[in-house]
């Protein structure tokens, strides 16, 4: 179990921003009658939120894969244990709230999603429009199949190049290098099939954005940083800064994209192909300062842990489940700027609040069955 003690407080601090960030974009439902630039940012850090949780991931994960690979002999029990050990952090939560999301929808409607059995197998996103019931899964499904496709890919990677009598290391950045480029070709390919067809931001973001073979690189990306990371850890630290104002620029160049150079007929080739992995390398340069980055107040520290912690469910129960009782209880027409913000603020103390039920009496006792002693002793046969 990863207690306090040895969680990296500023890893934890991207994890609470990136959810806070999803959180802030889906409050602009409480401002219908309200398009400003505001709203519009909202909007954005929201989307922005996704992506940090993107490569974060990549680099957590691509952390845990790492570490197997130079102290296991990484045979298919140990990718089996991999997949154990991650379904039982994701899997169990997102299926109680996926039912728990269509009974709500019978209850309230009298209706059942469009072809439910997708989202049991992740595929409501997988390679085309994303269907738009429980919309927000579309990030997991992502995940989901990183989780699946990397470990598959380095064994293969680690079984050659332990034939070669190679560095295994070298074969994690072989291997993240190439599924980077895999998914960065089906990019292109998504530009060259569309290149006549007029699109949109809307039609960009369900068809390209939130499609899982077309997203795959950014957590990949991940994969790449970590590498590099804990080769060179010392030249990261001593240039977190300057890797961090770096990083920042230029996603500030990247959200001033979306005024000064917006989609059109012209430009599909920056934003259909490029536009999603700069971000995702512009947000791999900022994460080695977090990485580095303590401080000494423990409340704070605390607190922004708790968000932390609570964030998985605050991503699985901010937006389809509380949408429900929001669009039952508000008339969302008749509301002002200071009844949105009021209700904003309530709506985010909401979440906390349930979040917080959630990761004590659900998320984390069906979590800490994957360090039961049935599955322990399995695995250490």
């Amino acid at each position: 179990m990863i207690t306090s003690e040895n969680r990296n407080f500023g890893l934890d601090a991207v994890r609470a921003i990136a959810i806070t960030l999803v959180l802030l974009g889906h409050t602009i439902v409480f401002f219908p009658n309200d398009q400003s630039i505001v709203t519009d940012m909202l909007q954005v850090l929201g989307v922005y939120g996704v992506e940090i949780f993107f490569v974060l991931s990549g680099f957590l994960i691509g952390n845990i894969l790492l570490k197997l690979i130079e102290t296991t002999s990484f045979t298919w029990k140990v990718v089996l244990h991999f997949w154990i050990r991650r379904w039982f952090r994701t899997l169990p939560l997102y299926f109680i709230v996926l039912i728990l999301n269509v009974v709500l929808l019978y209850i309230f409607f009298y209706a059942l999603p469009d072809r439910l059995w997708k989202y049991f197998l992740f595929l409501q996103n997988f390679s085309n429009e994303y269907l738009t019931f429980f919309p927000e899964s579309w990030s997991l499904s992502i995940e989901e199949y990183a989780y699946l496709i990397a470990p598959i890919g380095l064994f293969l990677t680690v079984k050659f190049f332990n034939w070669l009598n190679l560095d295994k290391r070298k074969g994690f950045l072989l291997n993240a290098l190439i599924l980077i480029c895999v998914f960065m070709s089906l990019k292109y390919m998504f530009y060259q099939n569309n290149i006549d067809i007029k699109q949109t931001f809307k039609s960009w973001n369900v068809s390209l954005k939130a499609i899982v073979i077309y997203r795959l690189d950014s957590i990949f990306i991940g994969f790449v940083l970590v590498y590099f990371f804990n080769s060179y850890k010392e030249f990261f630290k001593k240039n977190r800064l300057l890797m961090l104002f770096s990083g920042a620029f230029v996603l500030s160049i990247l959200l001033l994209a979306l005024y000064i150079y917006p989609l059109n007929q012209h430009n599909t080739f920056f934003w259909n192909v490029w536009y999603l992995p700069m971000n995702s390398l512009a947000i791999s340069a900022v994460l080695p300062y977090f990485y580095f980055l303590d401080i000494k107040p423990k409340r704070f520290k605390s607190f922004i842990r708790s968000i932390s912690l609570y964030s998985y469910s605050m991503y699985l129960l901010h937006y389809t489940f509380i949408s429900y009782f929001i669009y039952q209880w508000i008339d969302l027409k008749q509301l002002n700027w200071t009844v949105g913000v009021f209700c904003s603020v309530m709506y985010l103390g909401a979440i906390y609040v349930i979040s917080r039920v959630s990761y004590r009496y659900i998320e984390r006792p069906l979590t800490e069955l994957r360090d039961s002693k049935f599955i322990k002793s399995f695995f250490s046969k």
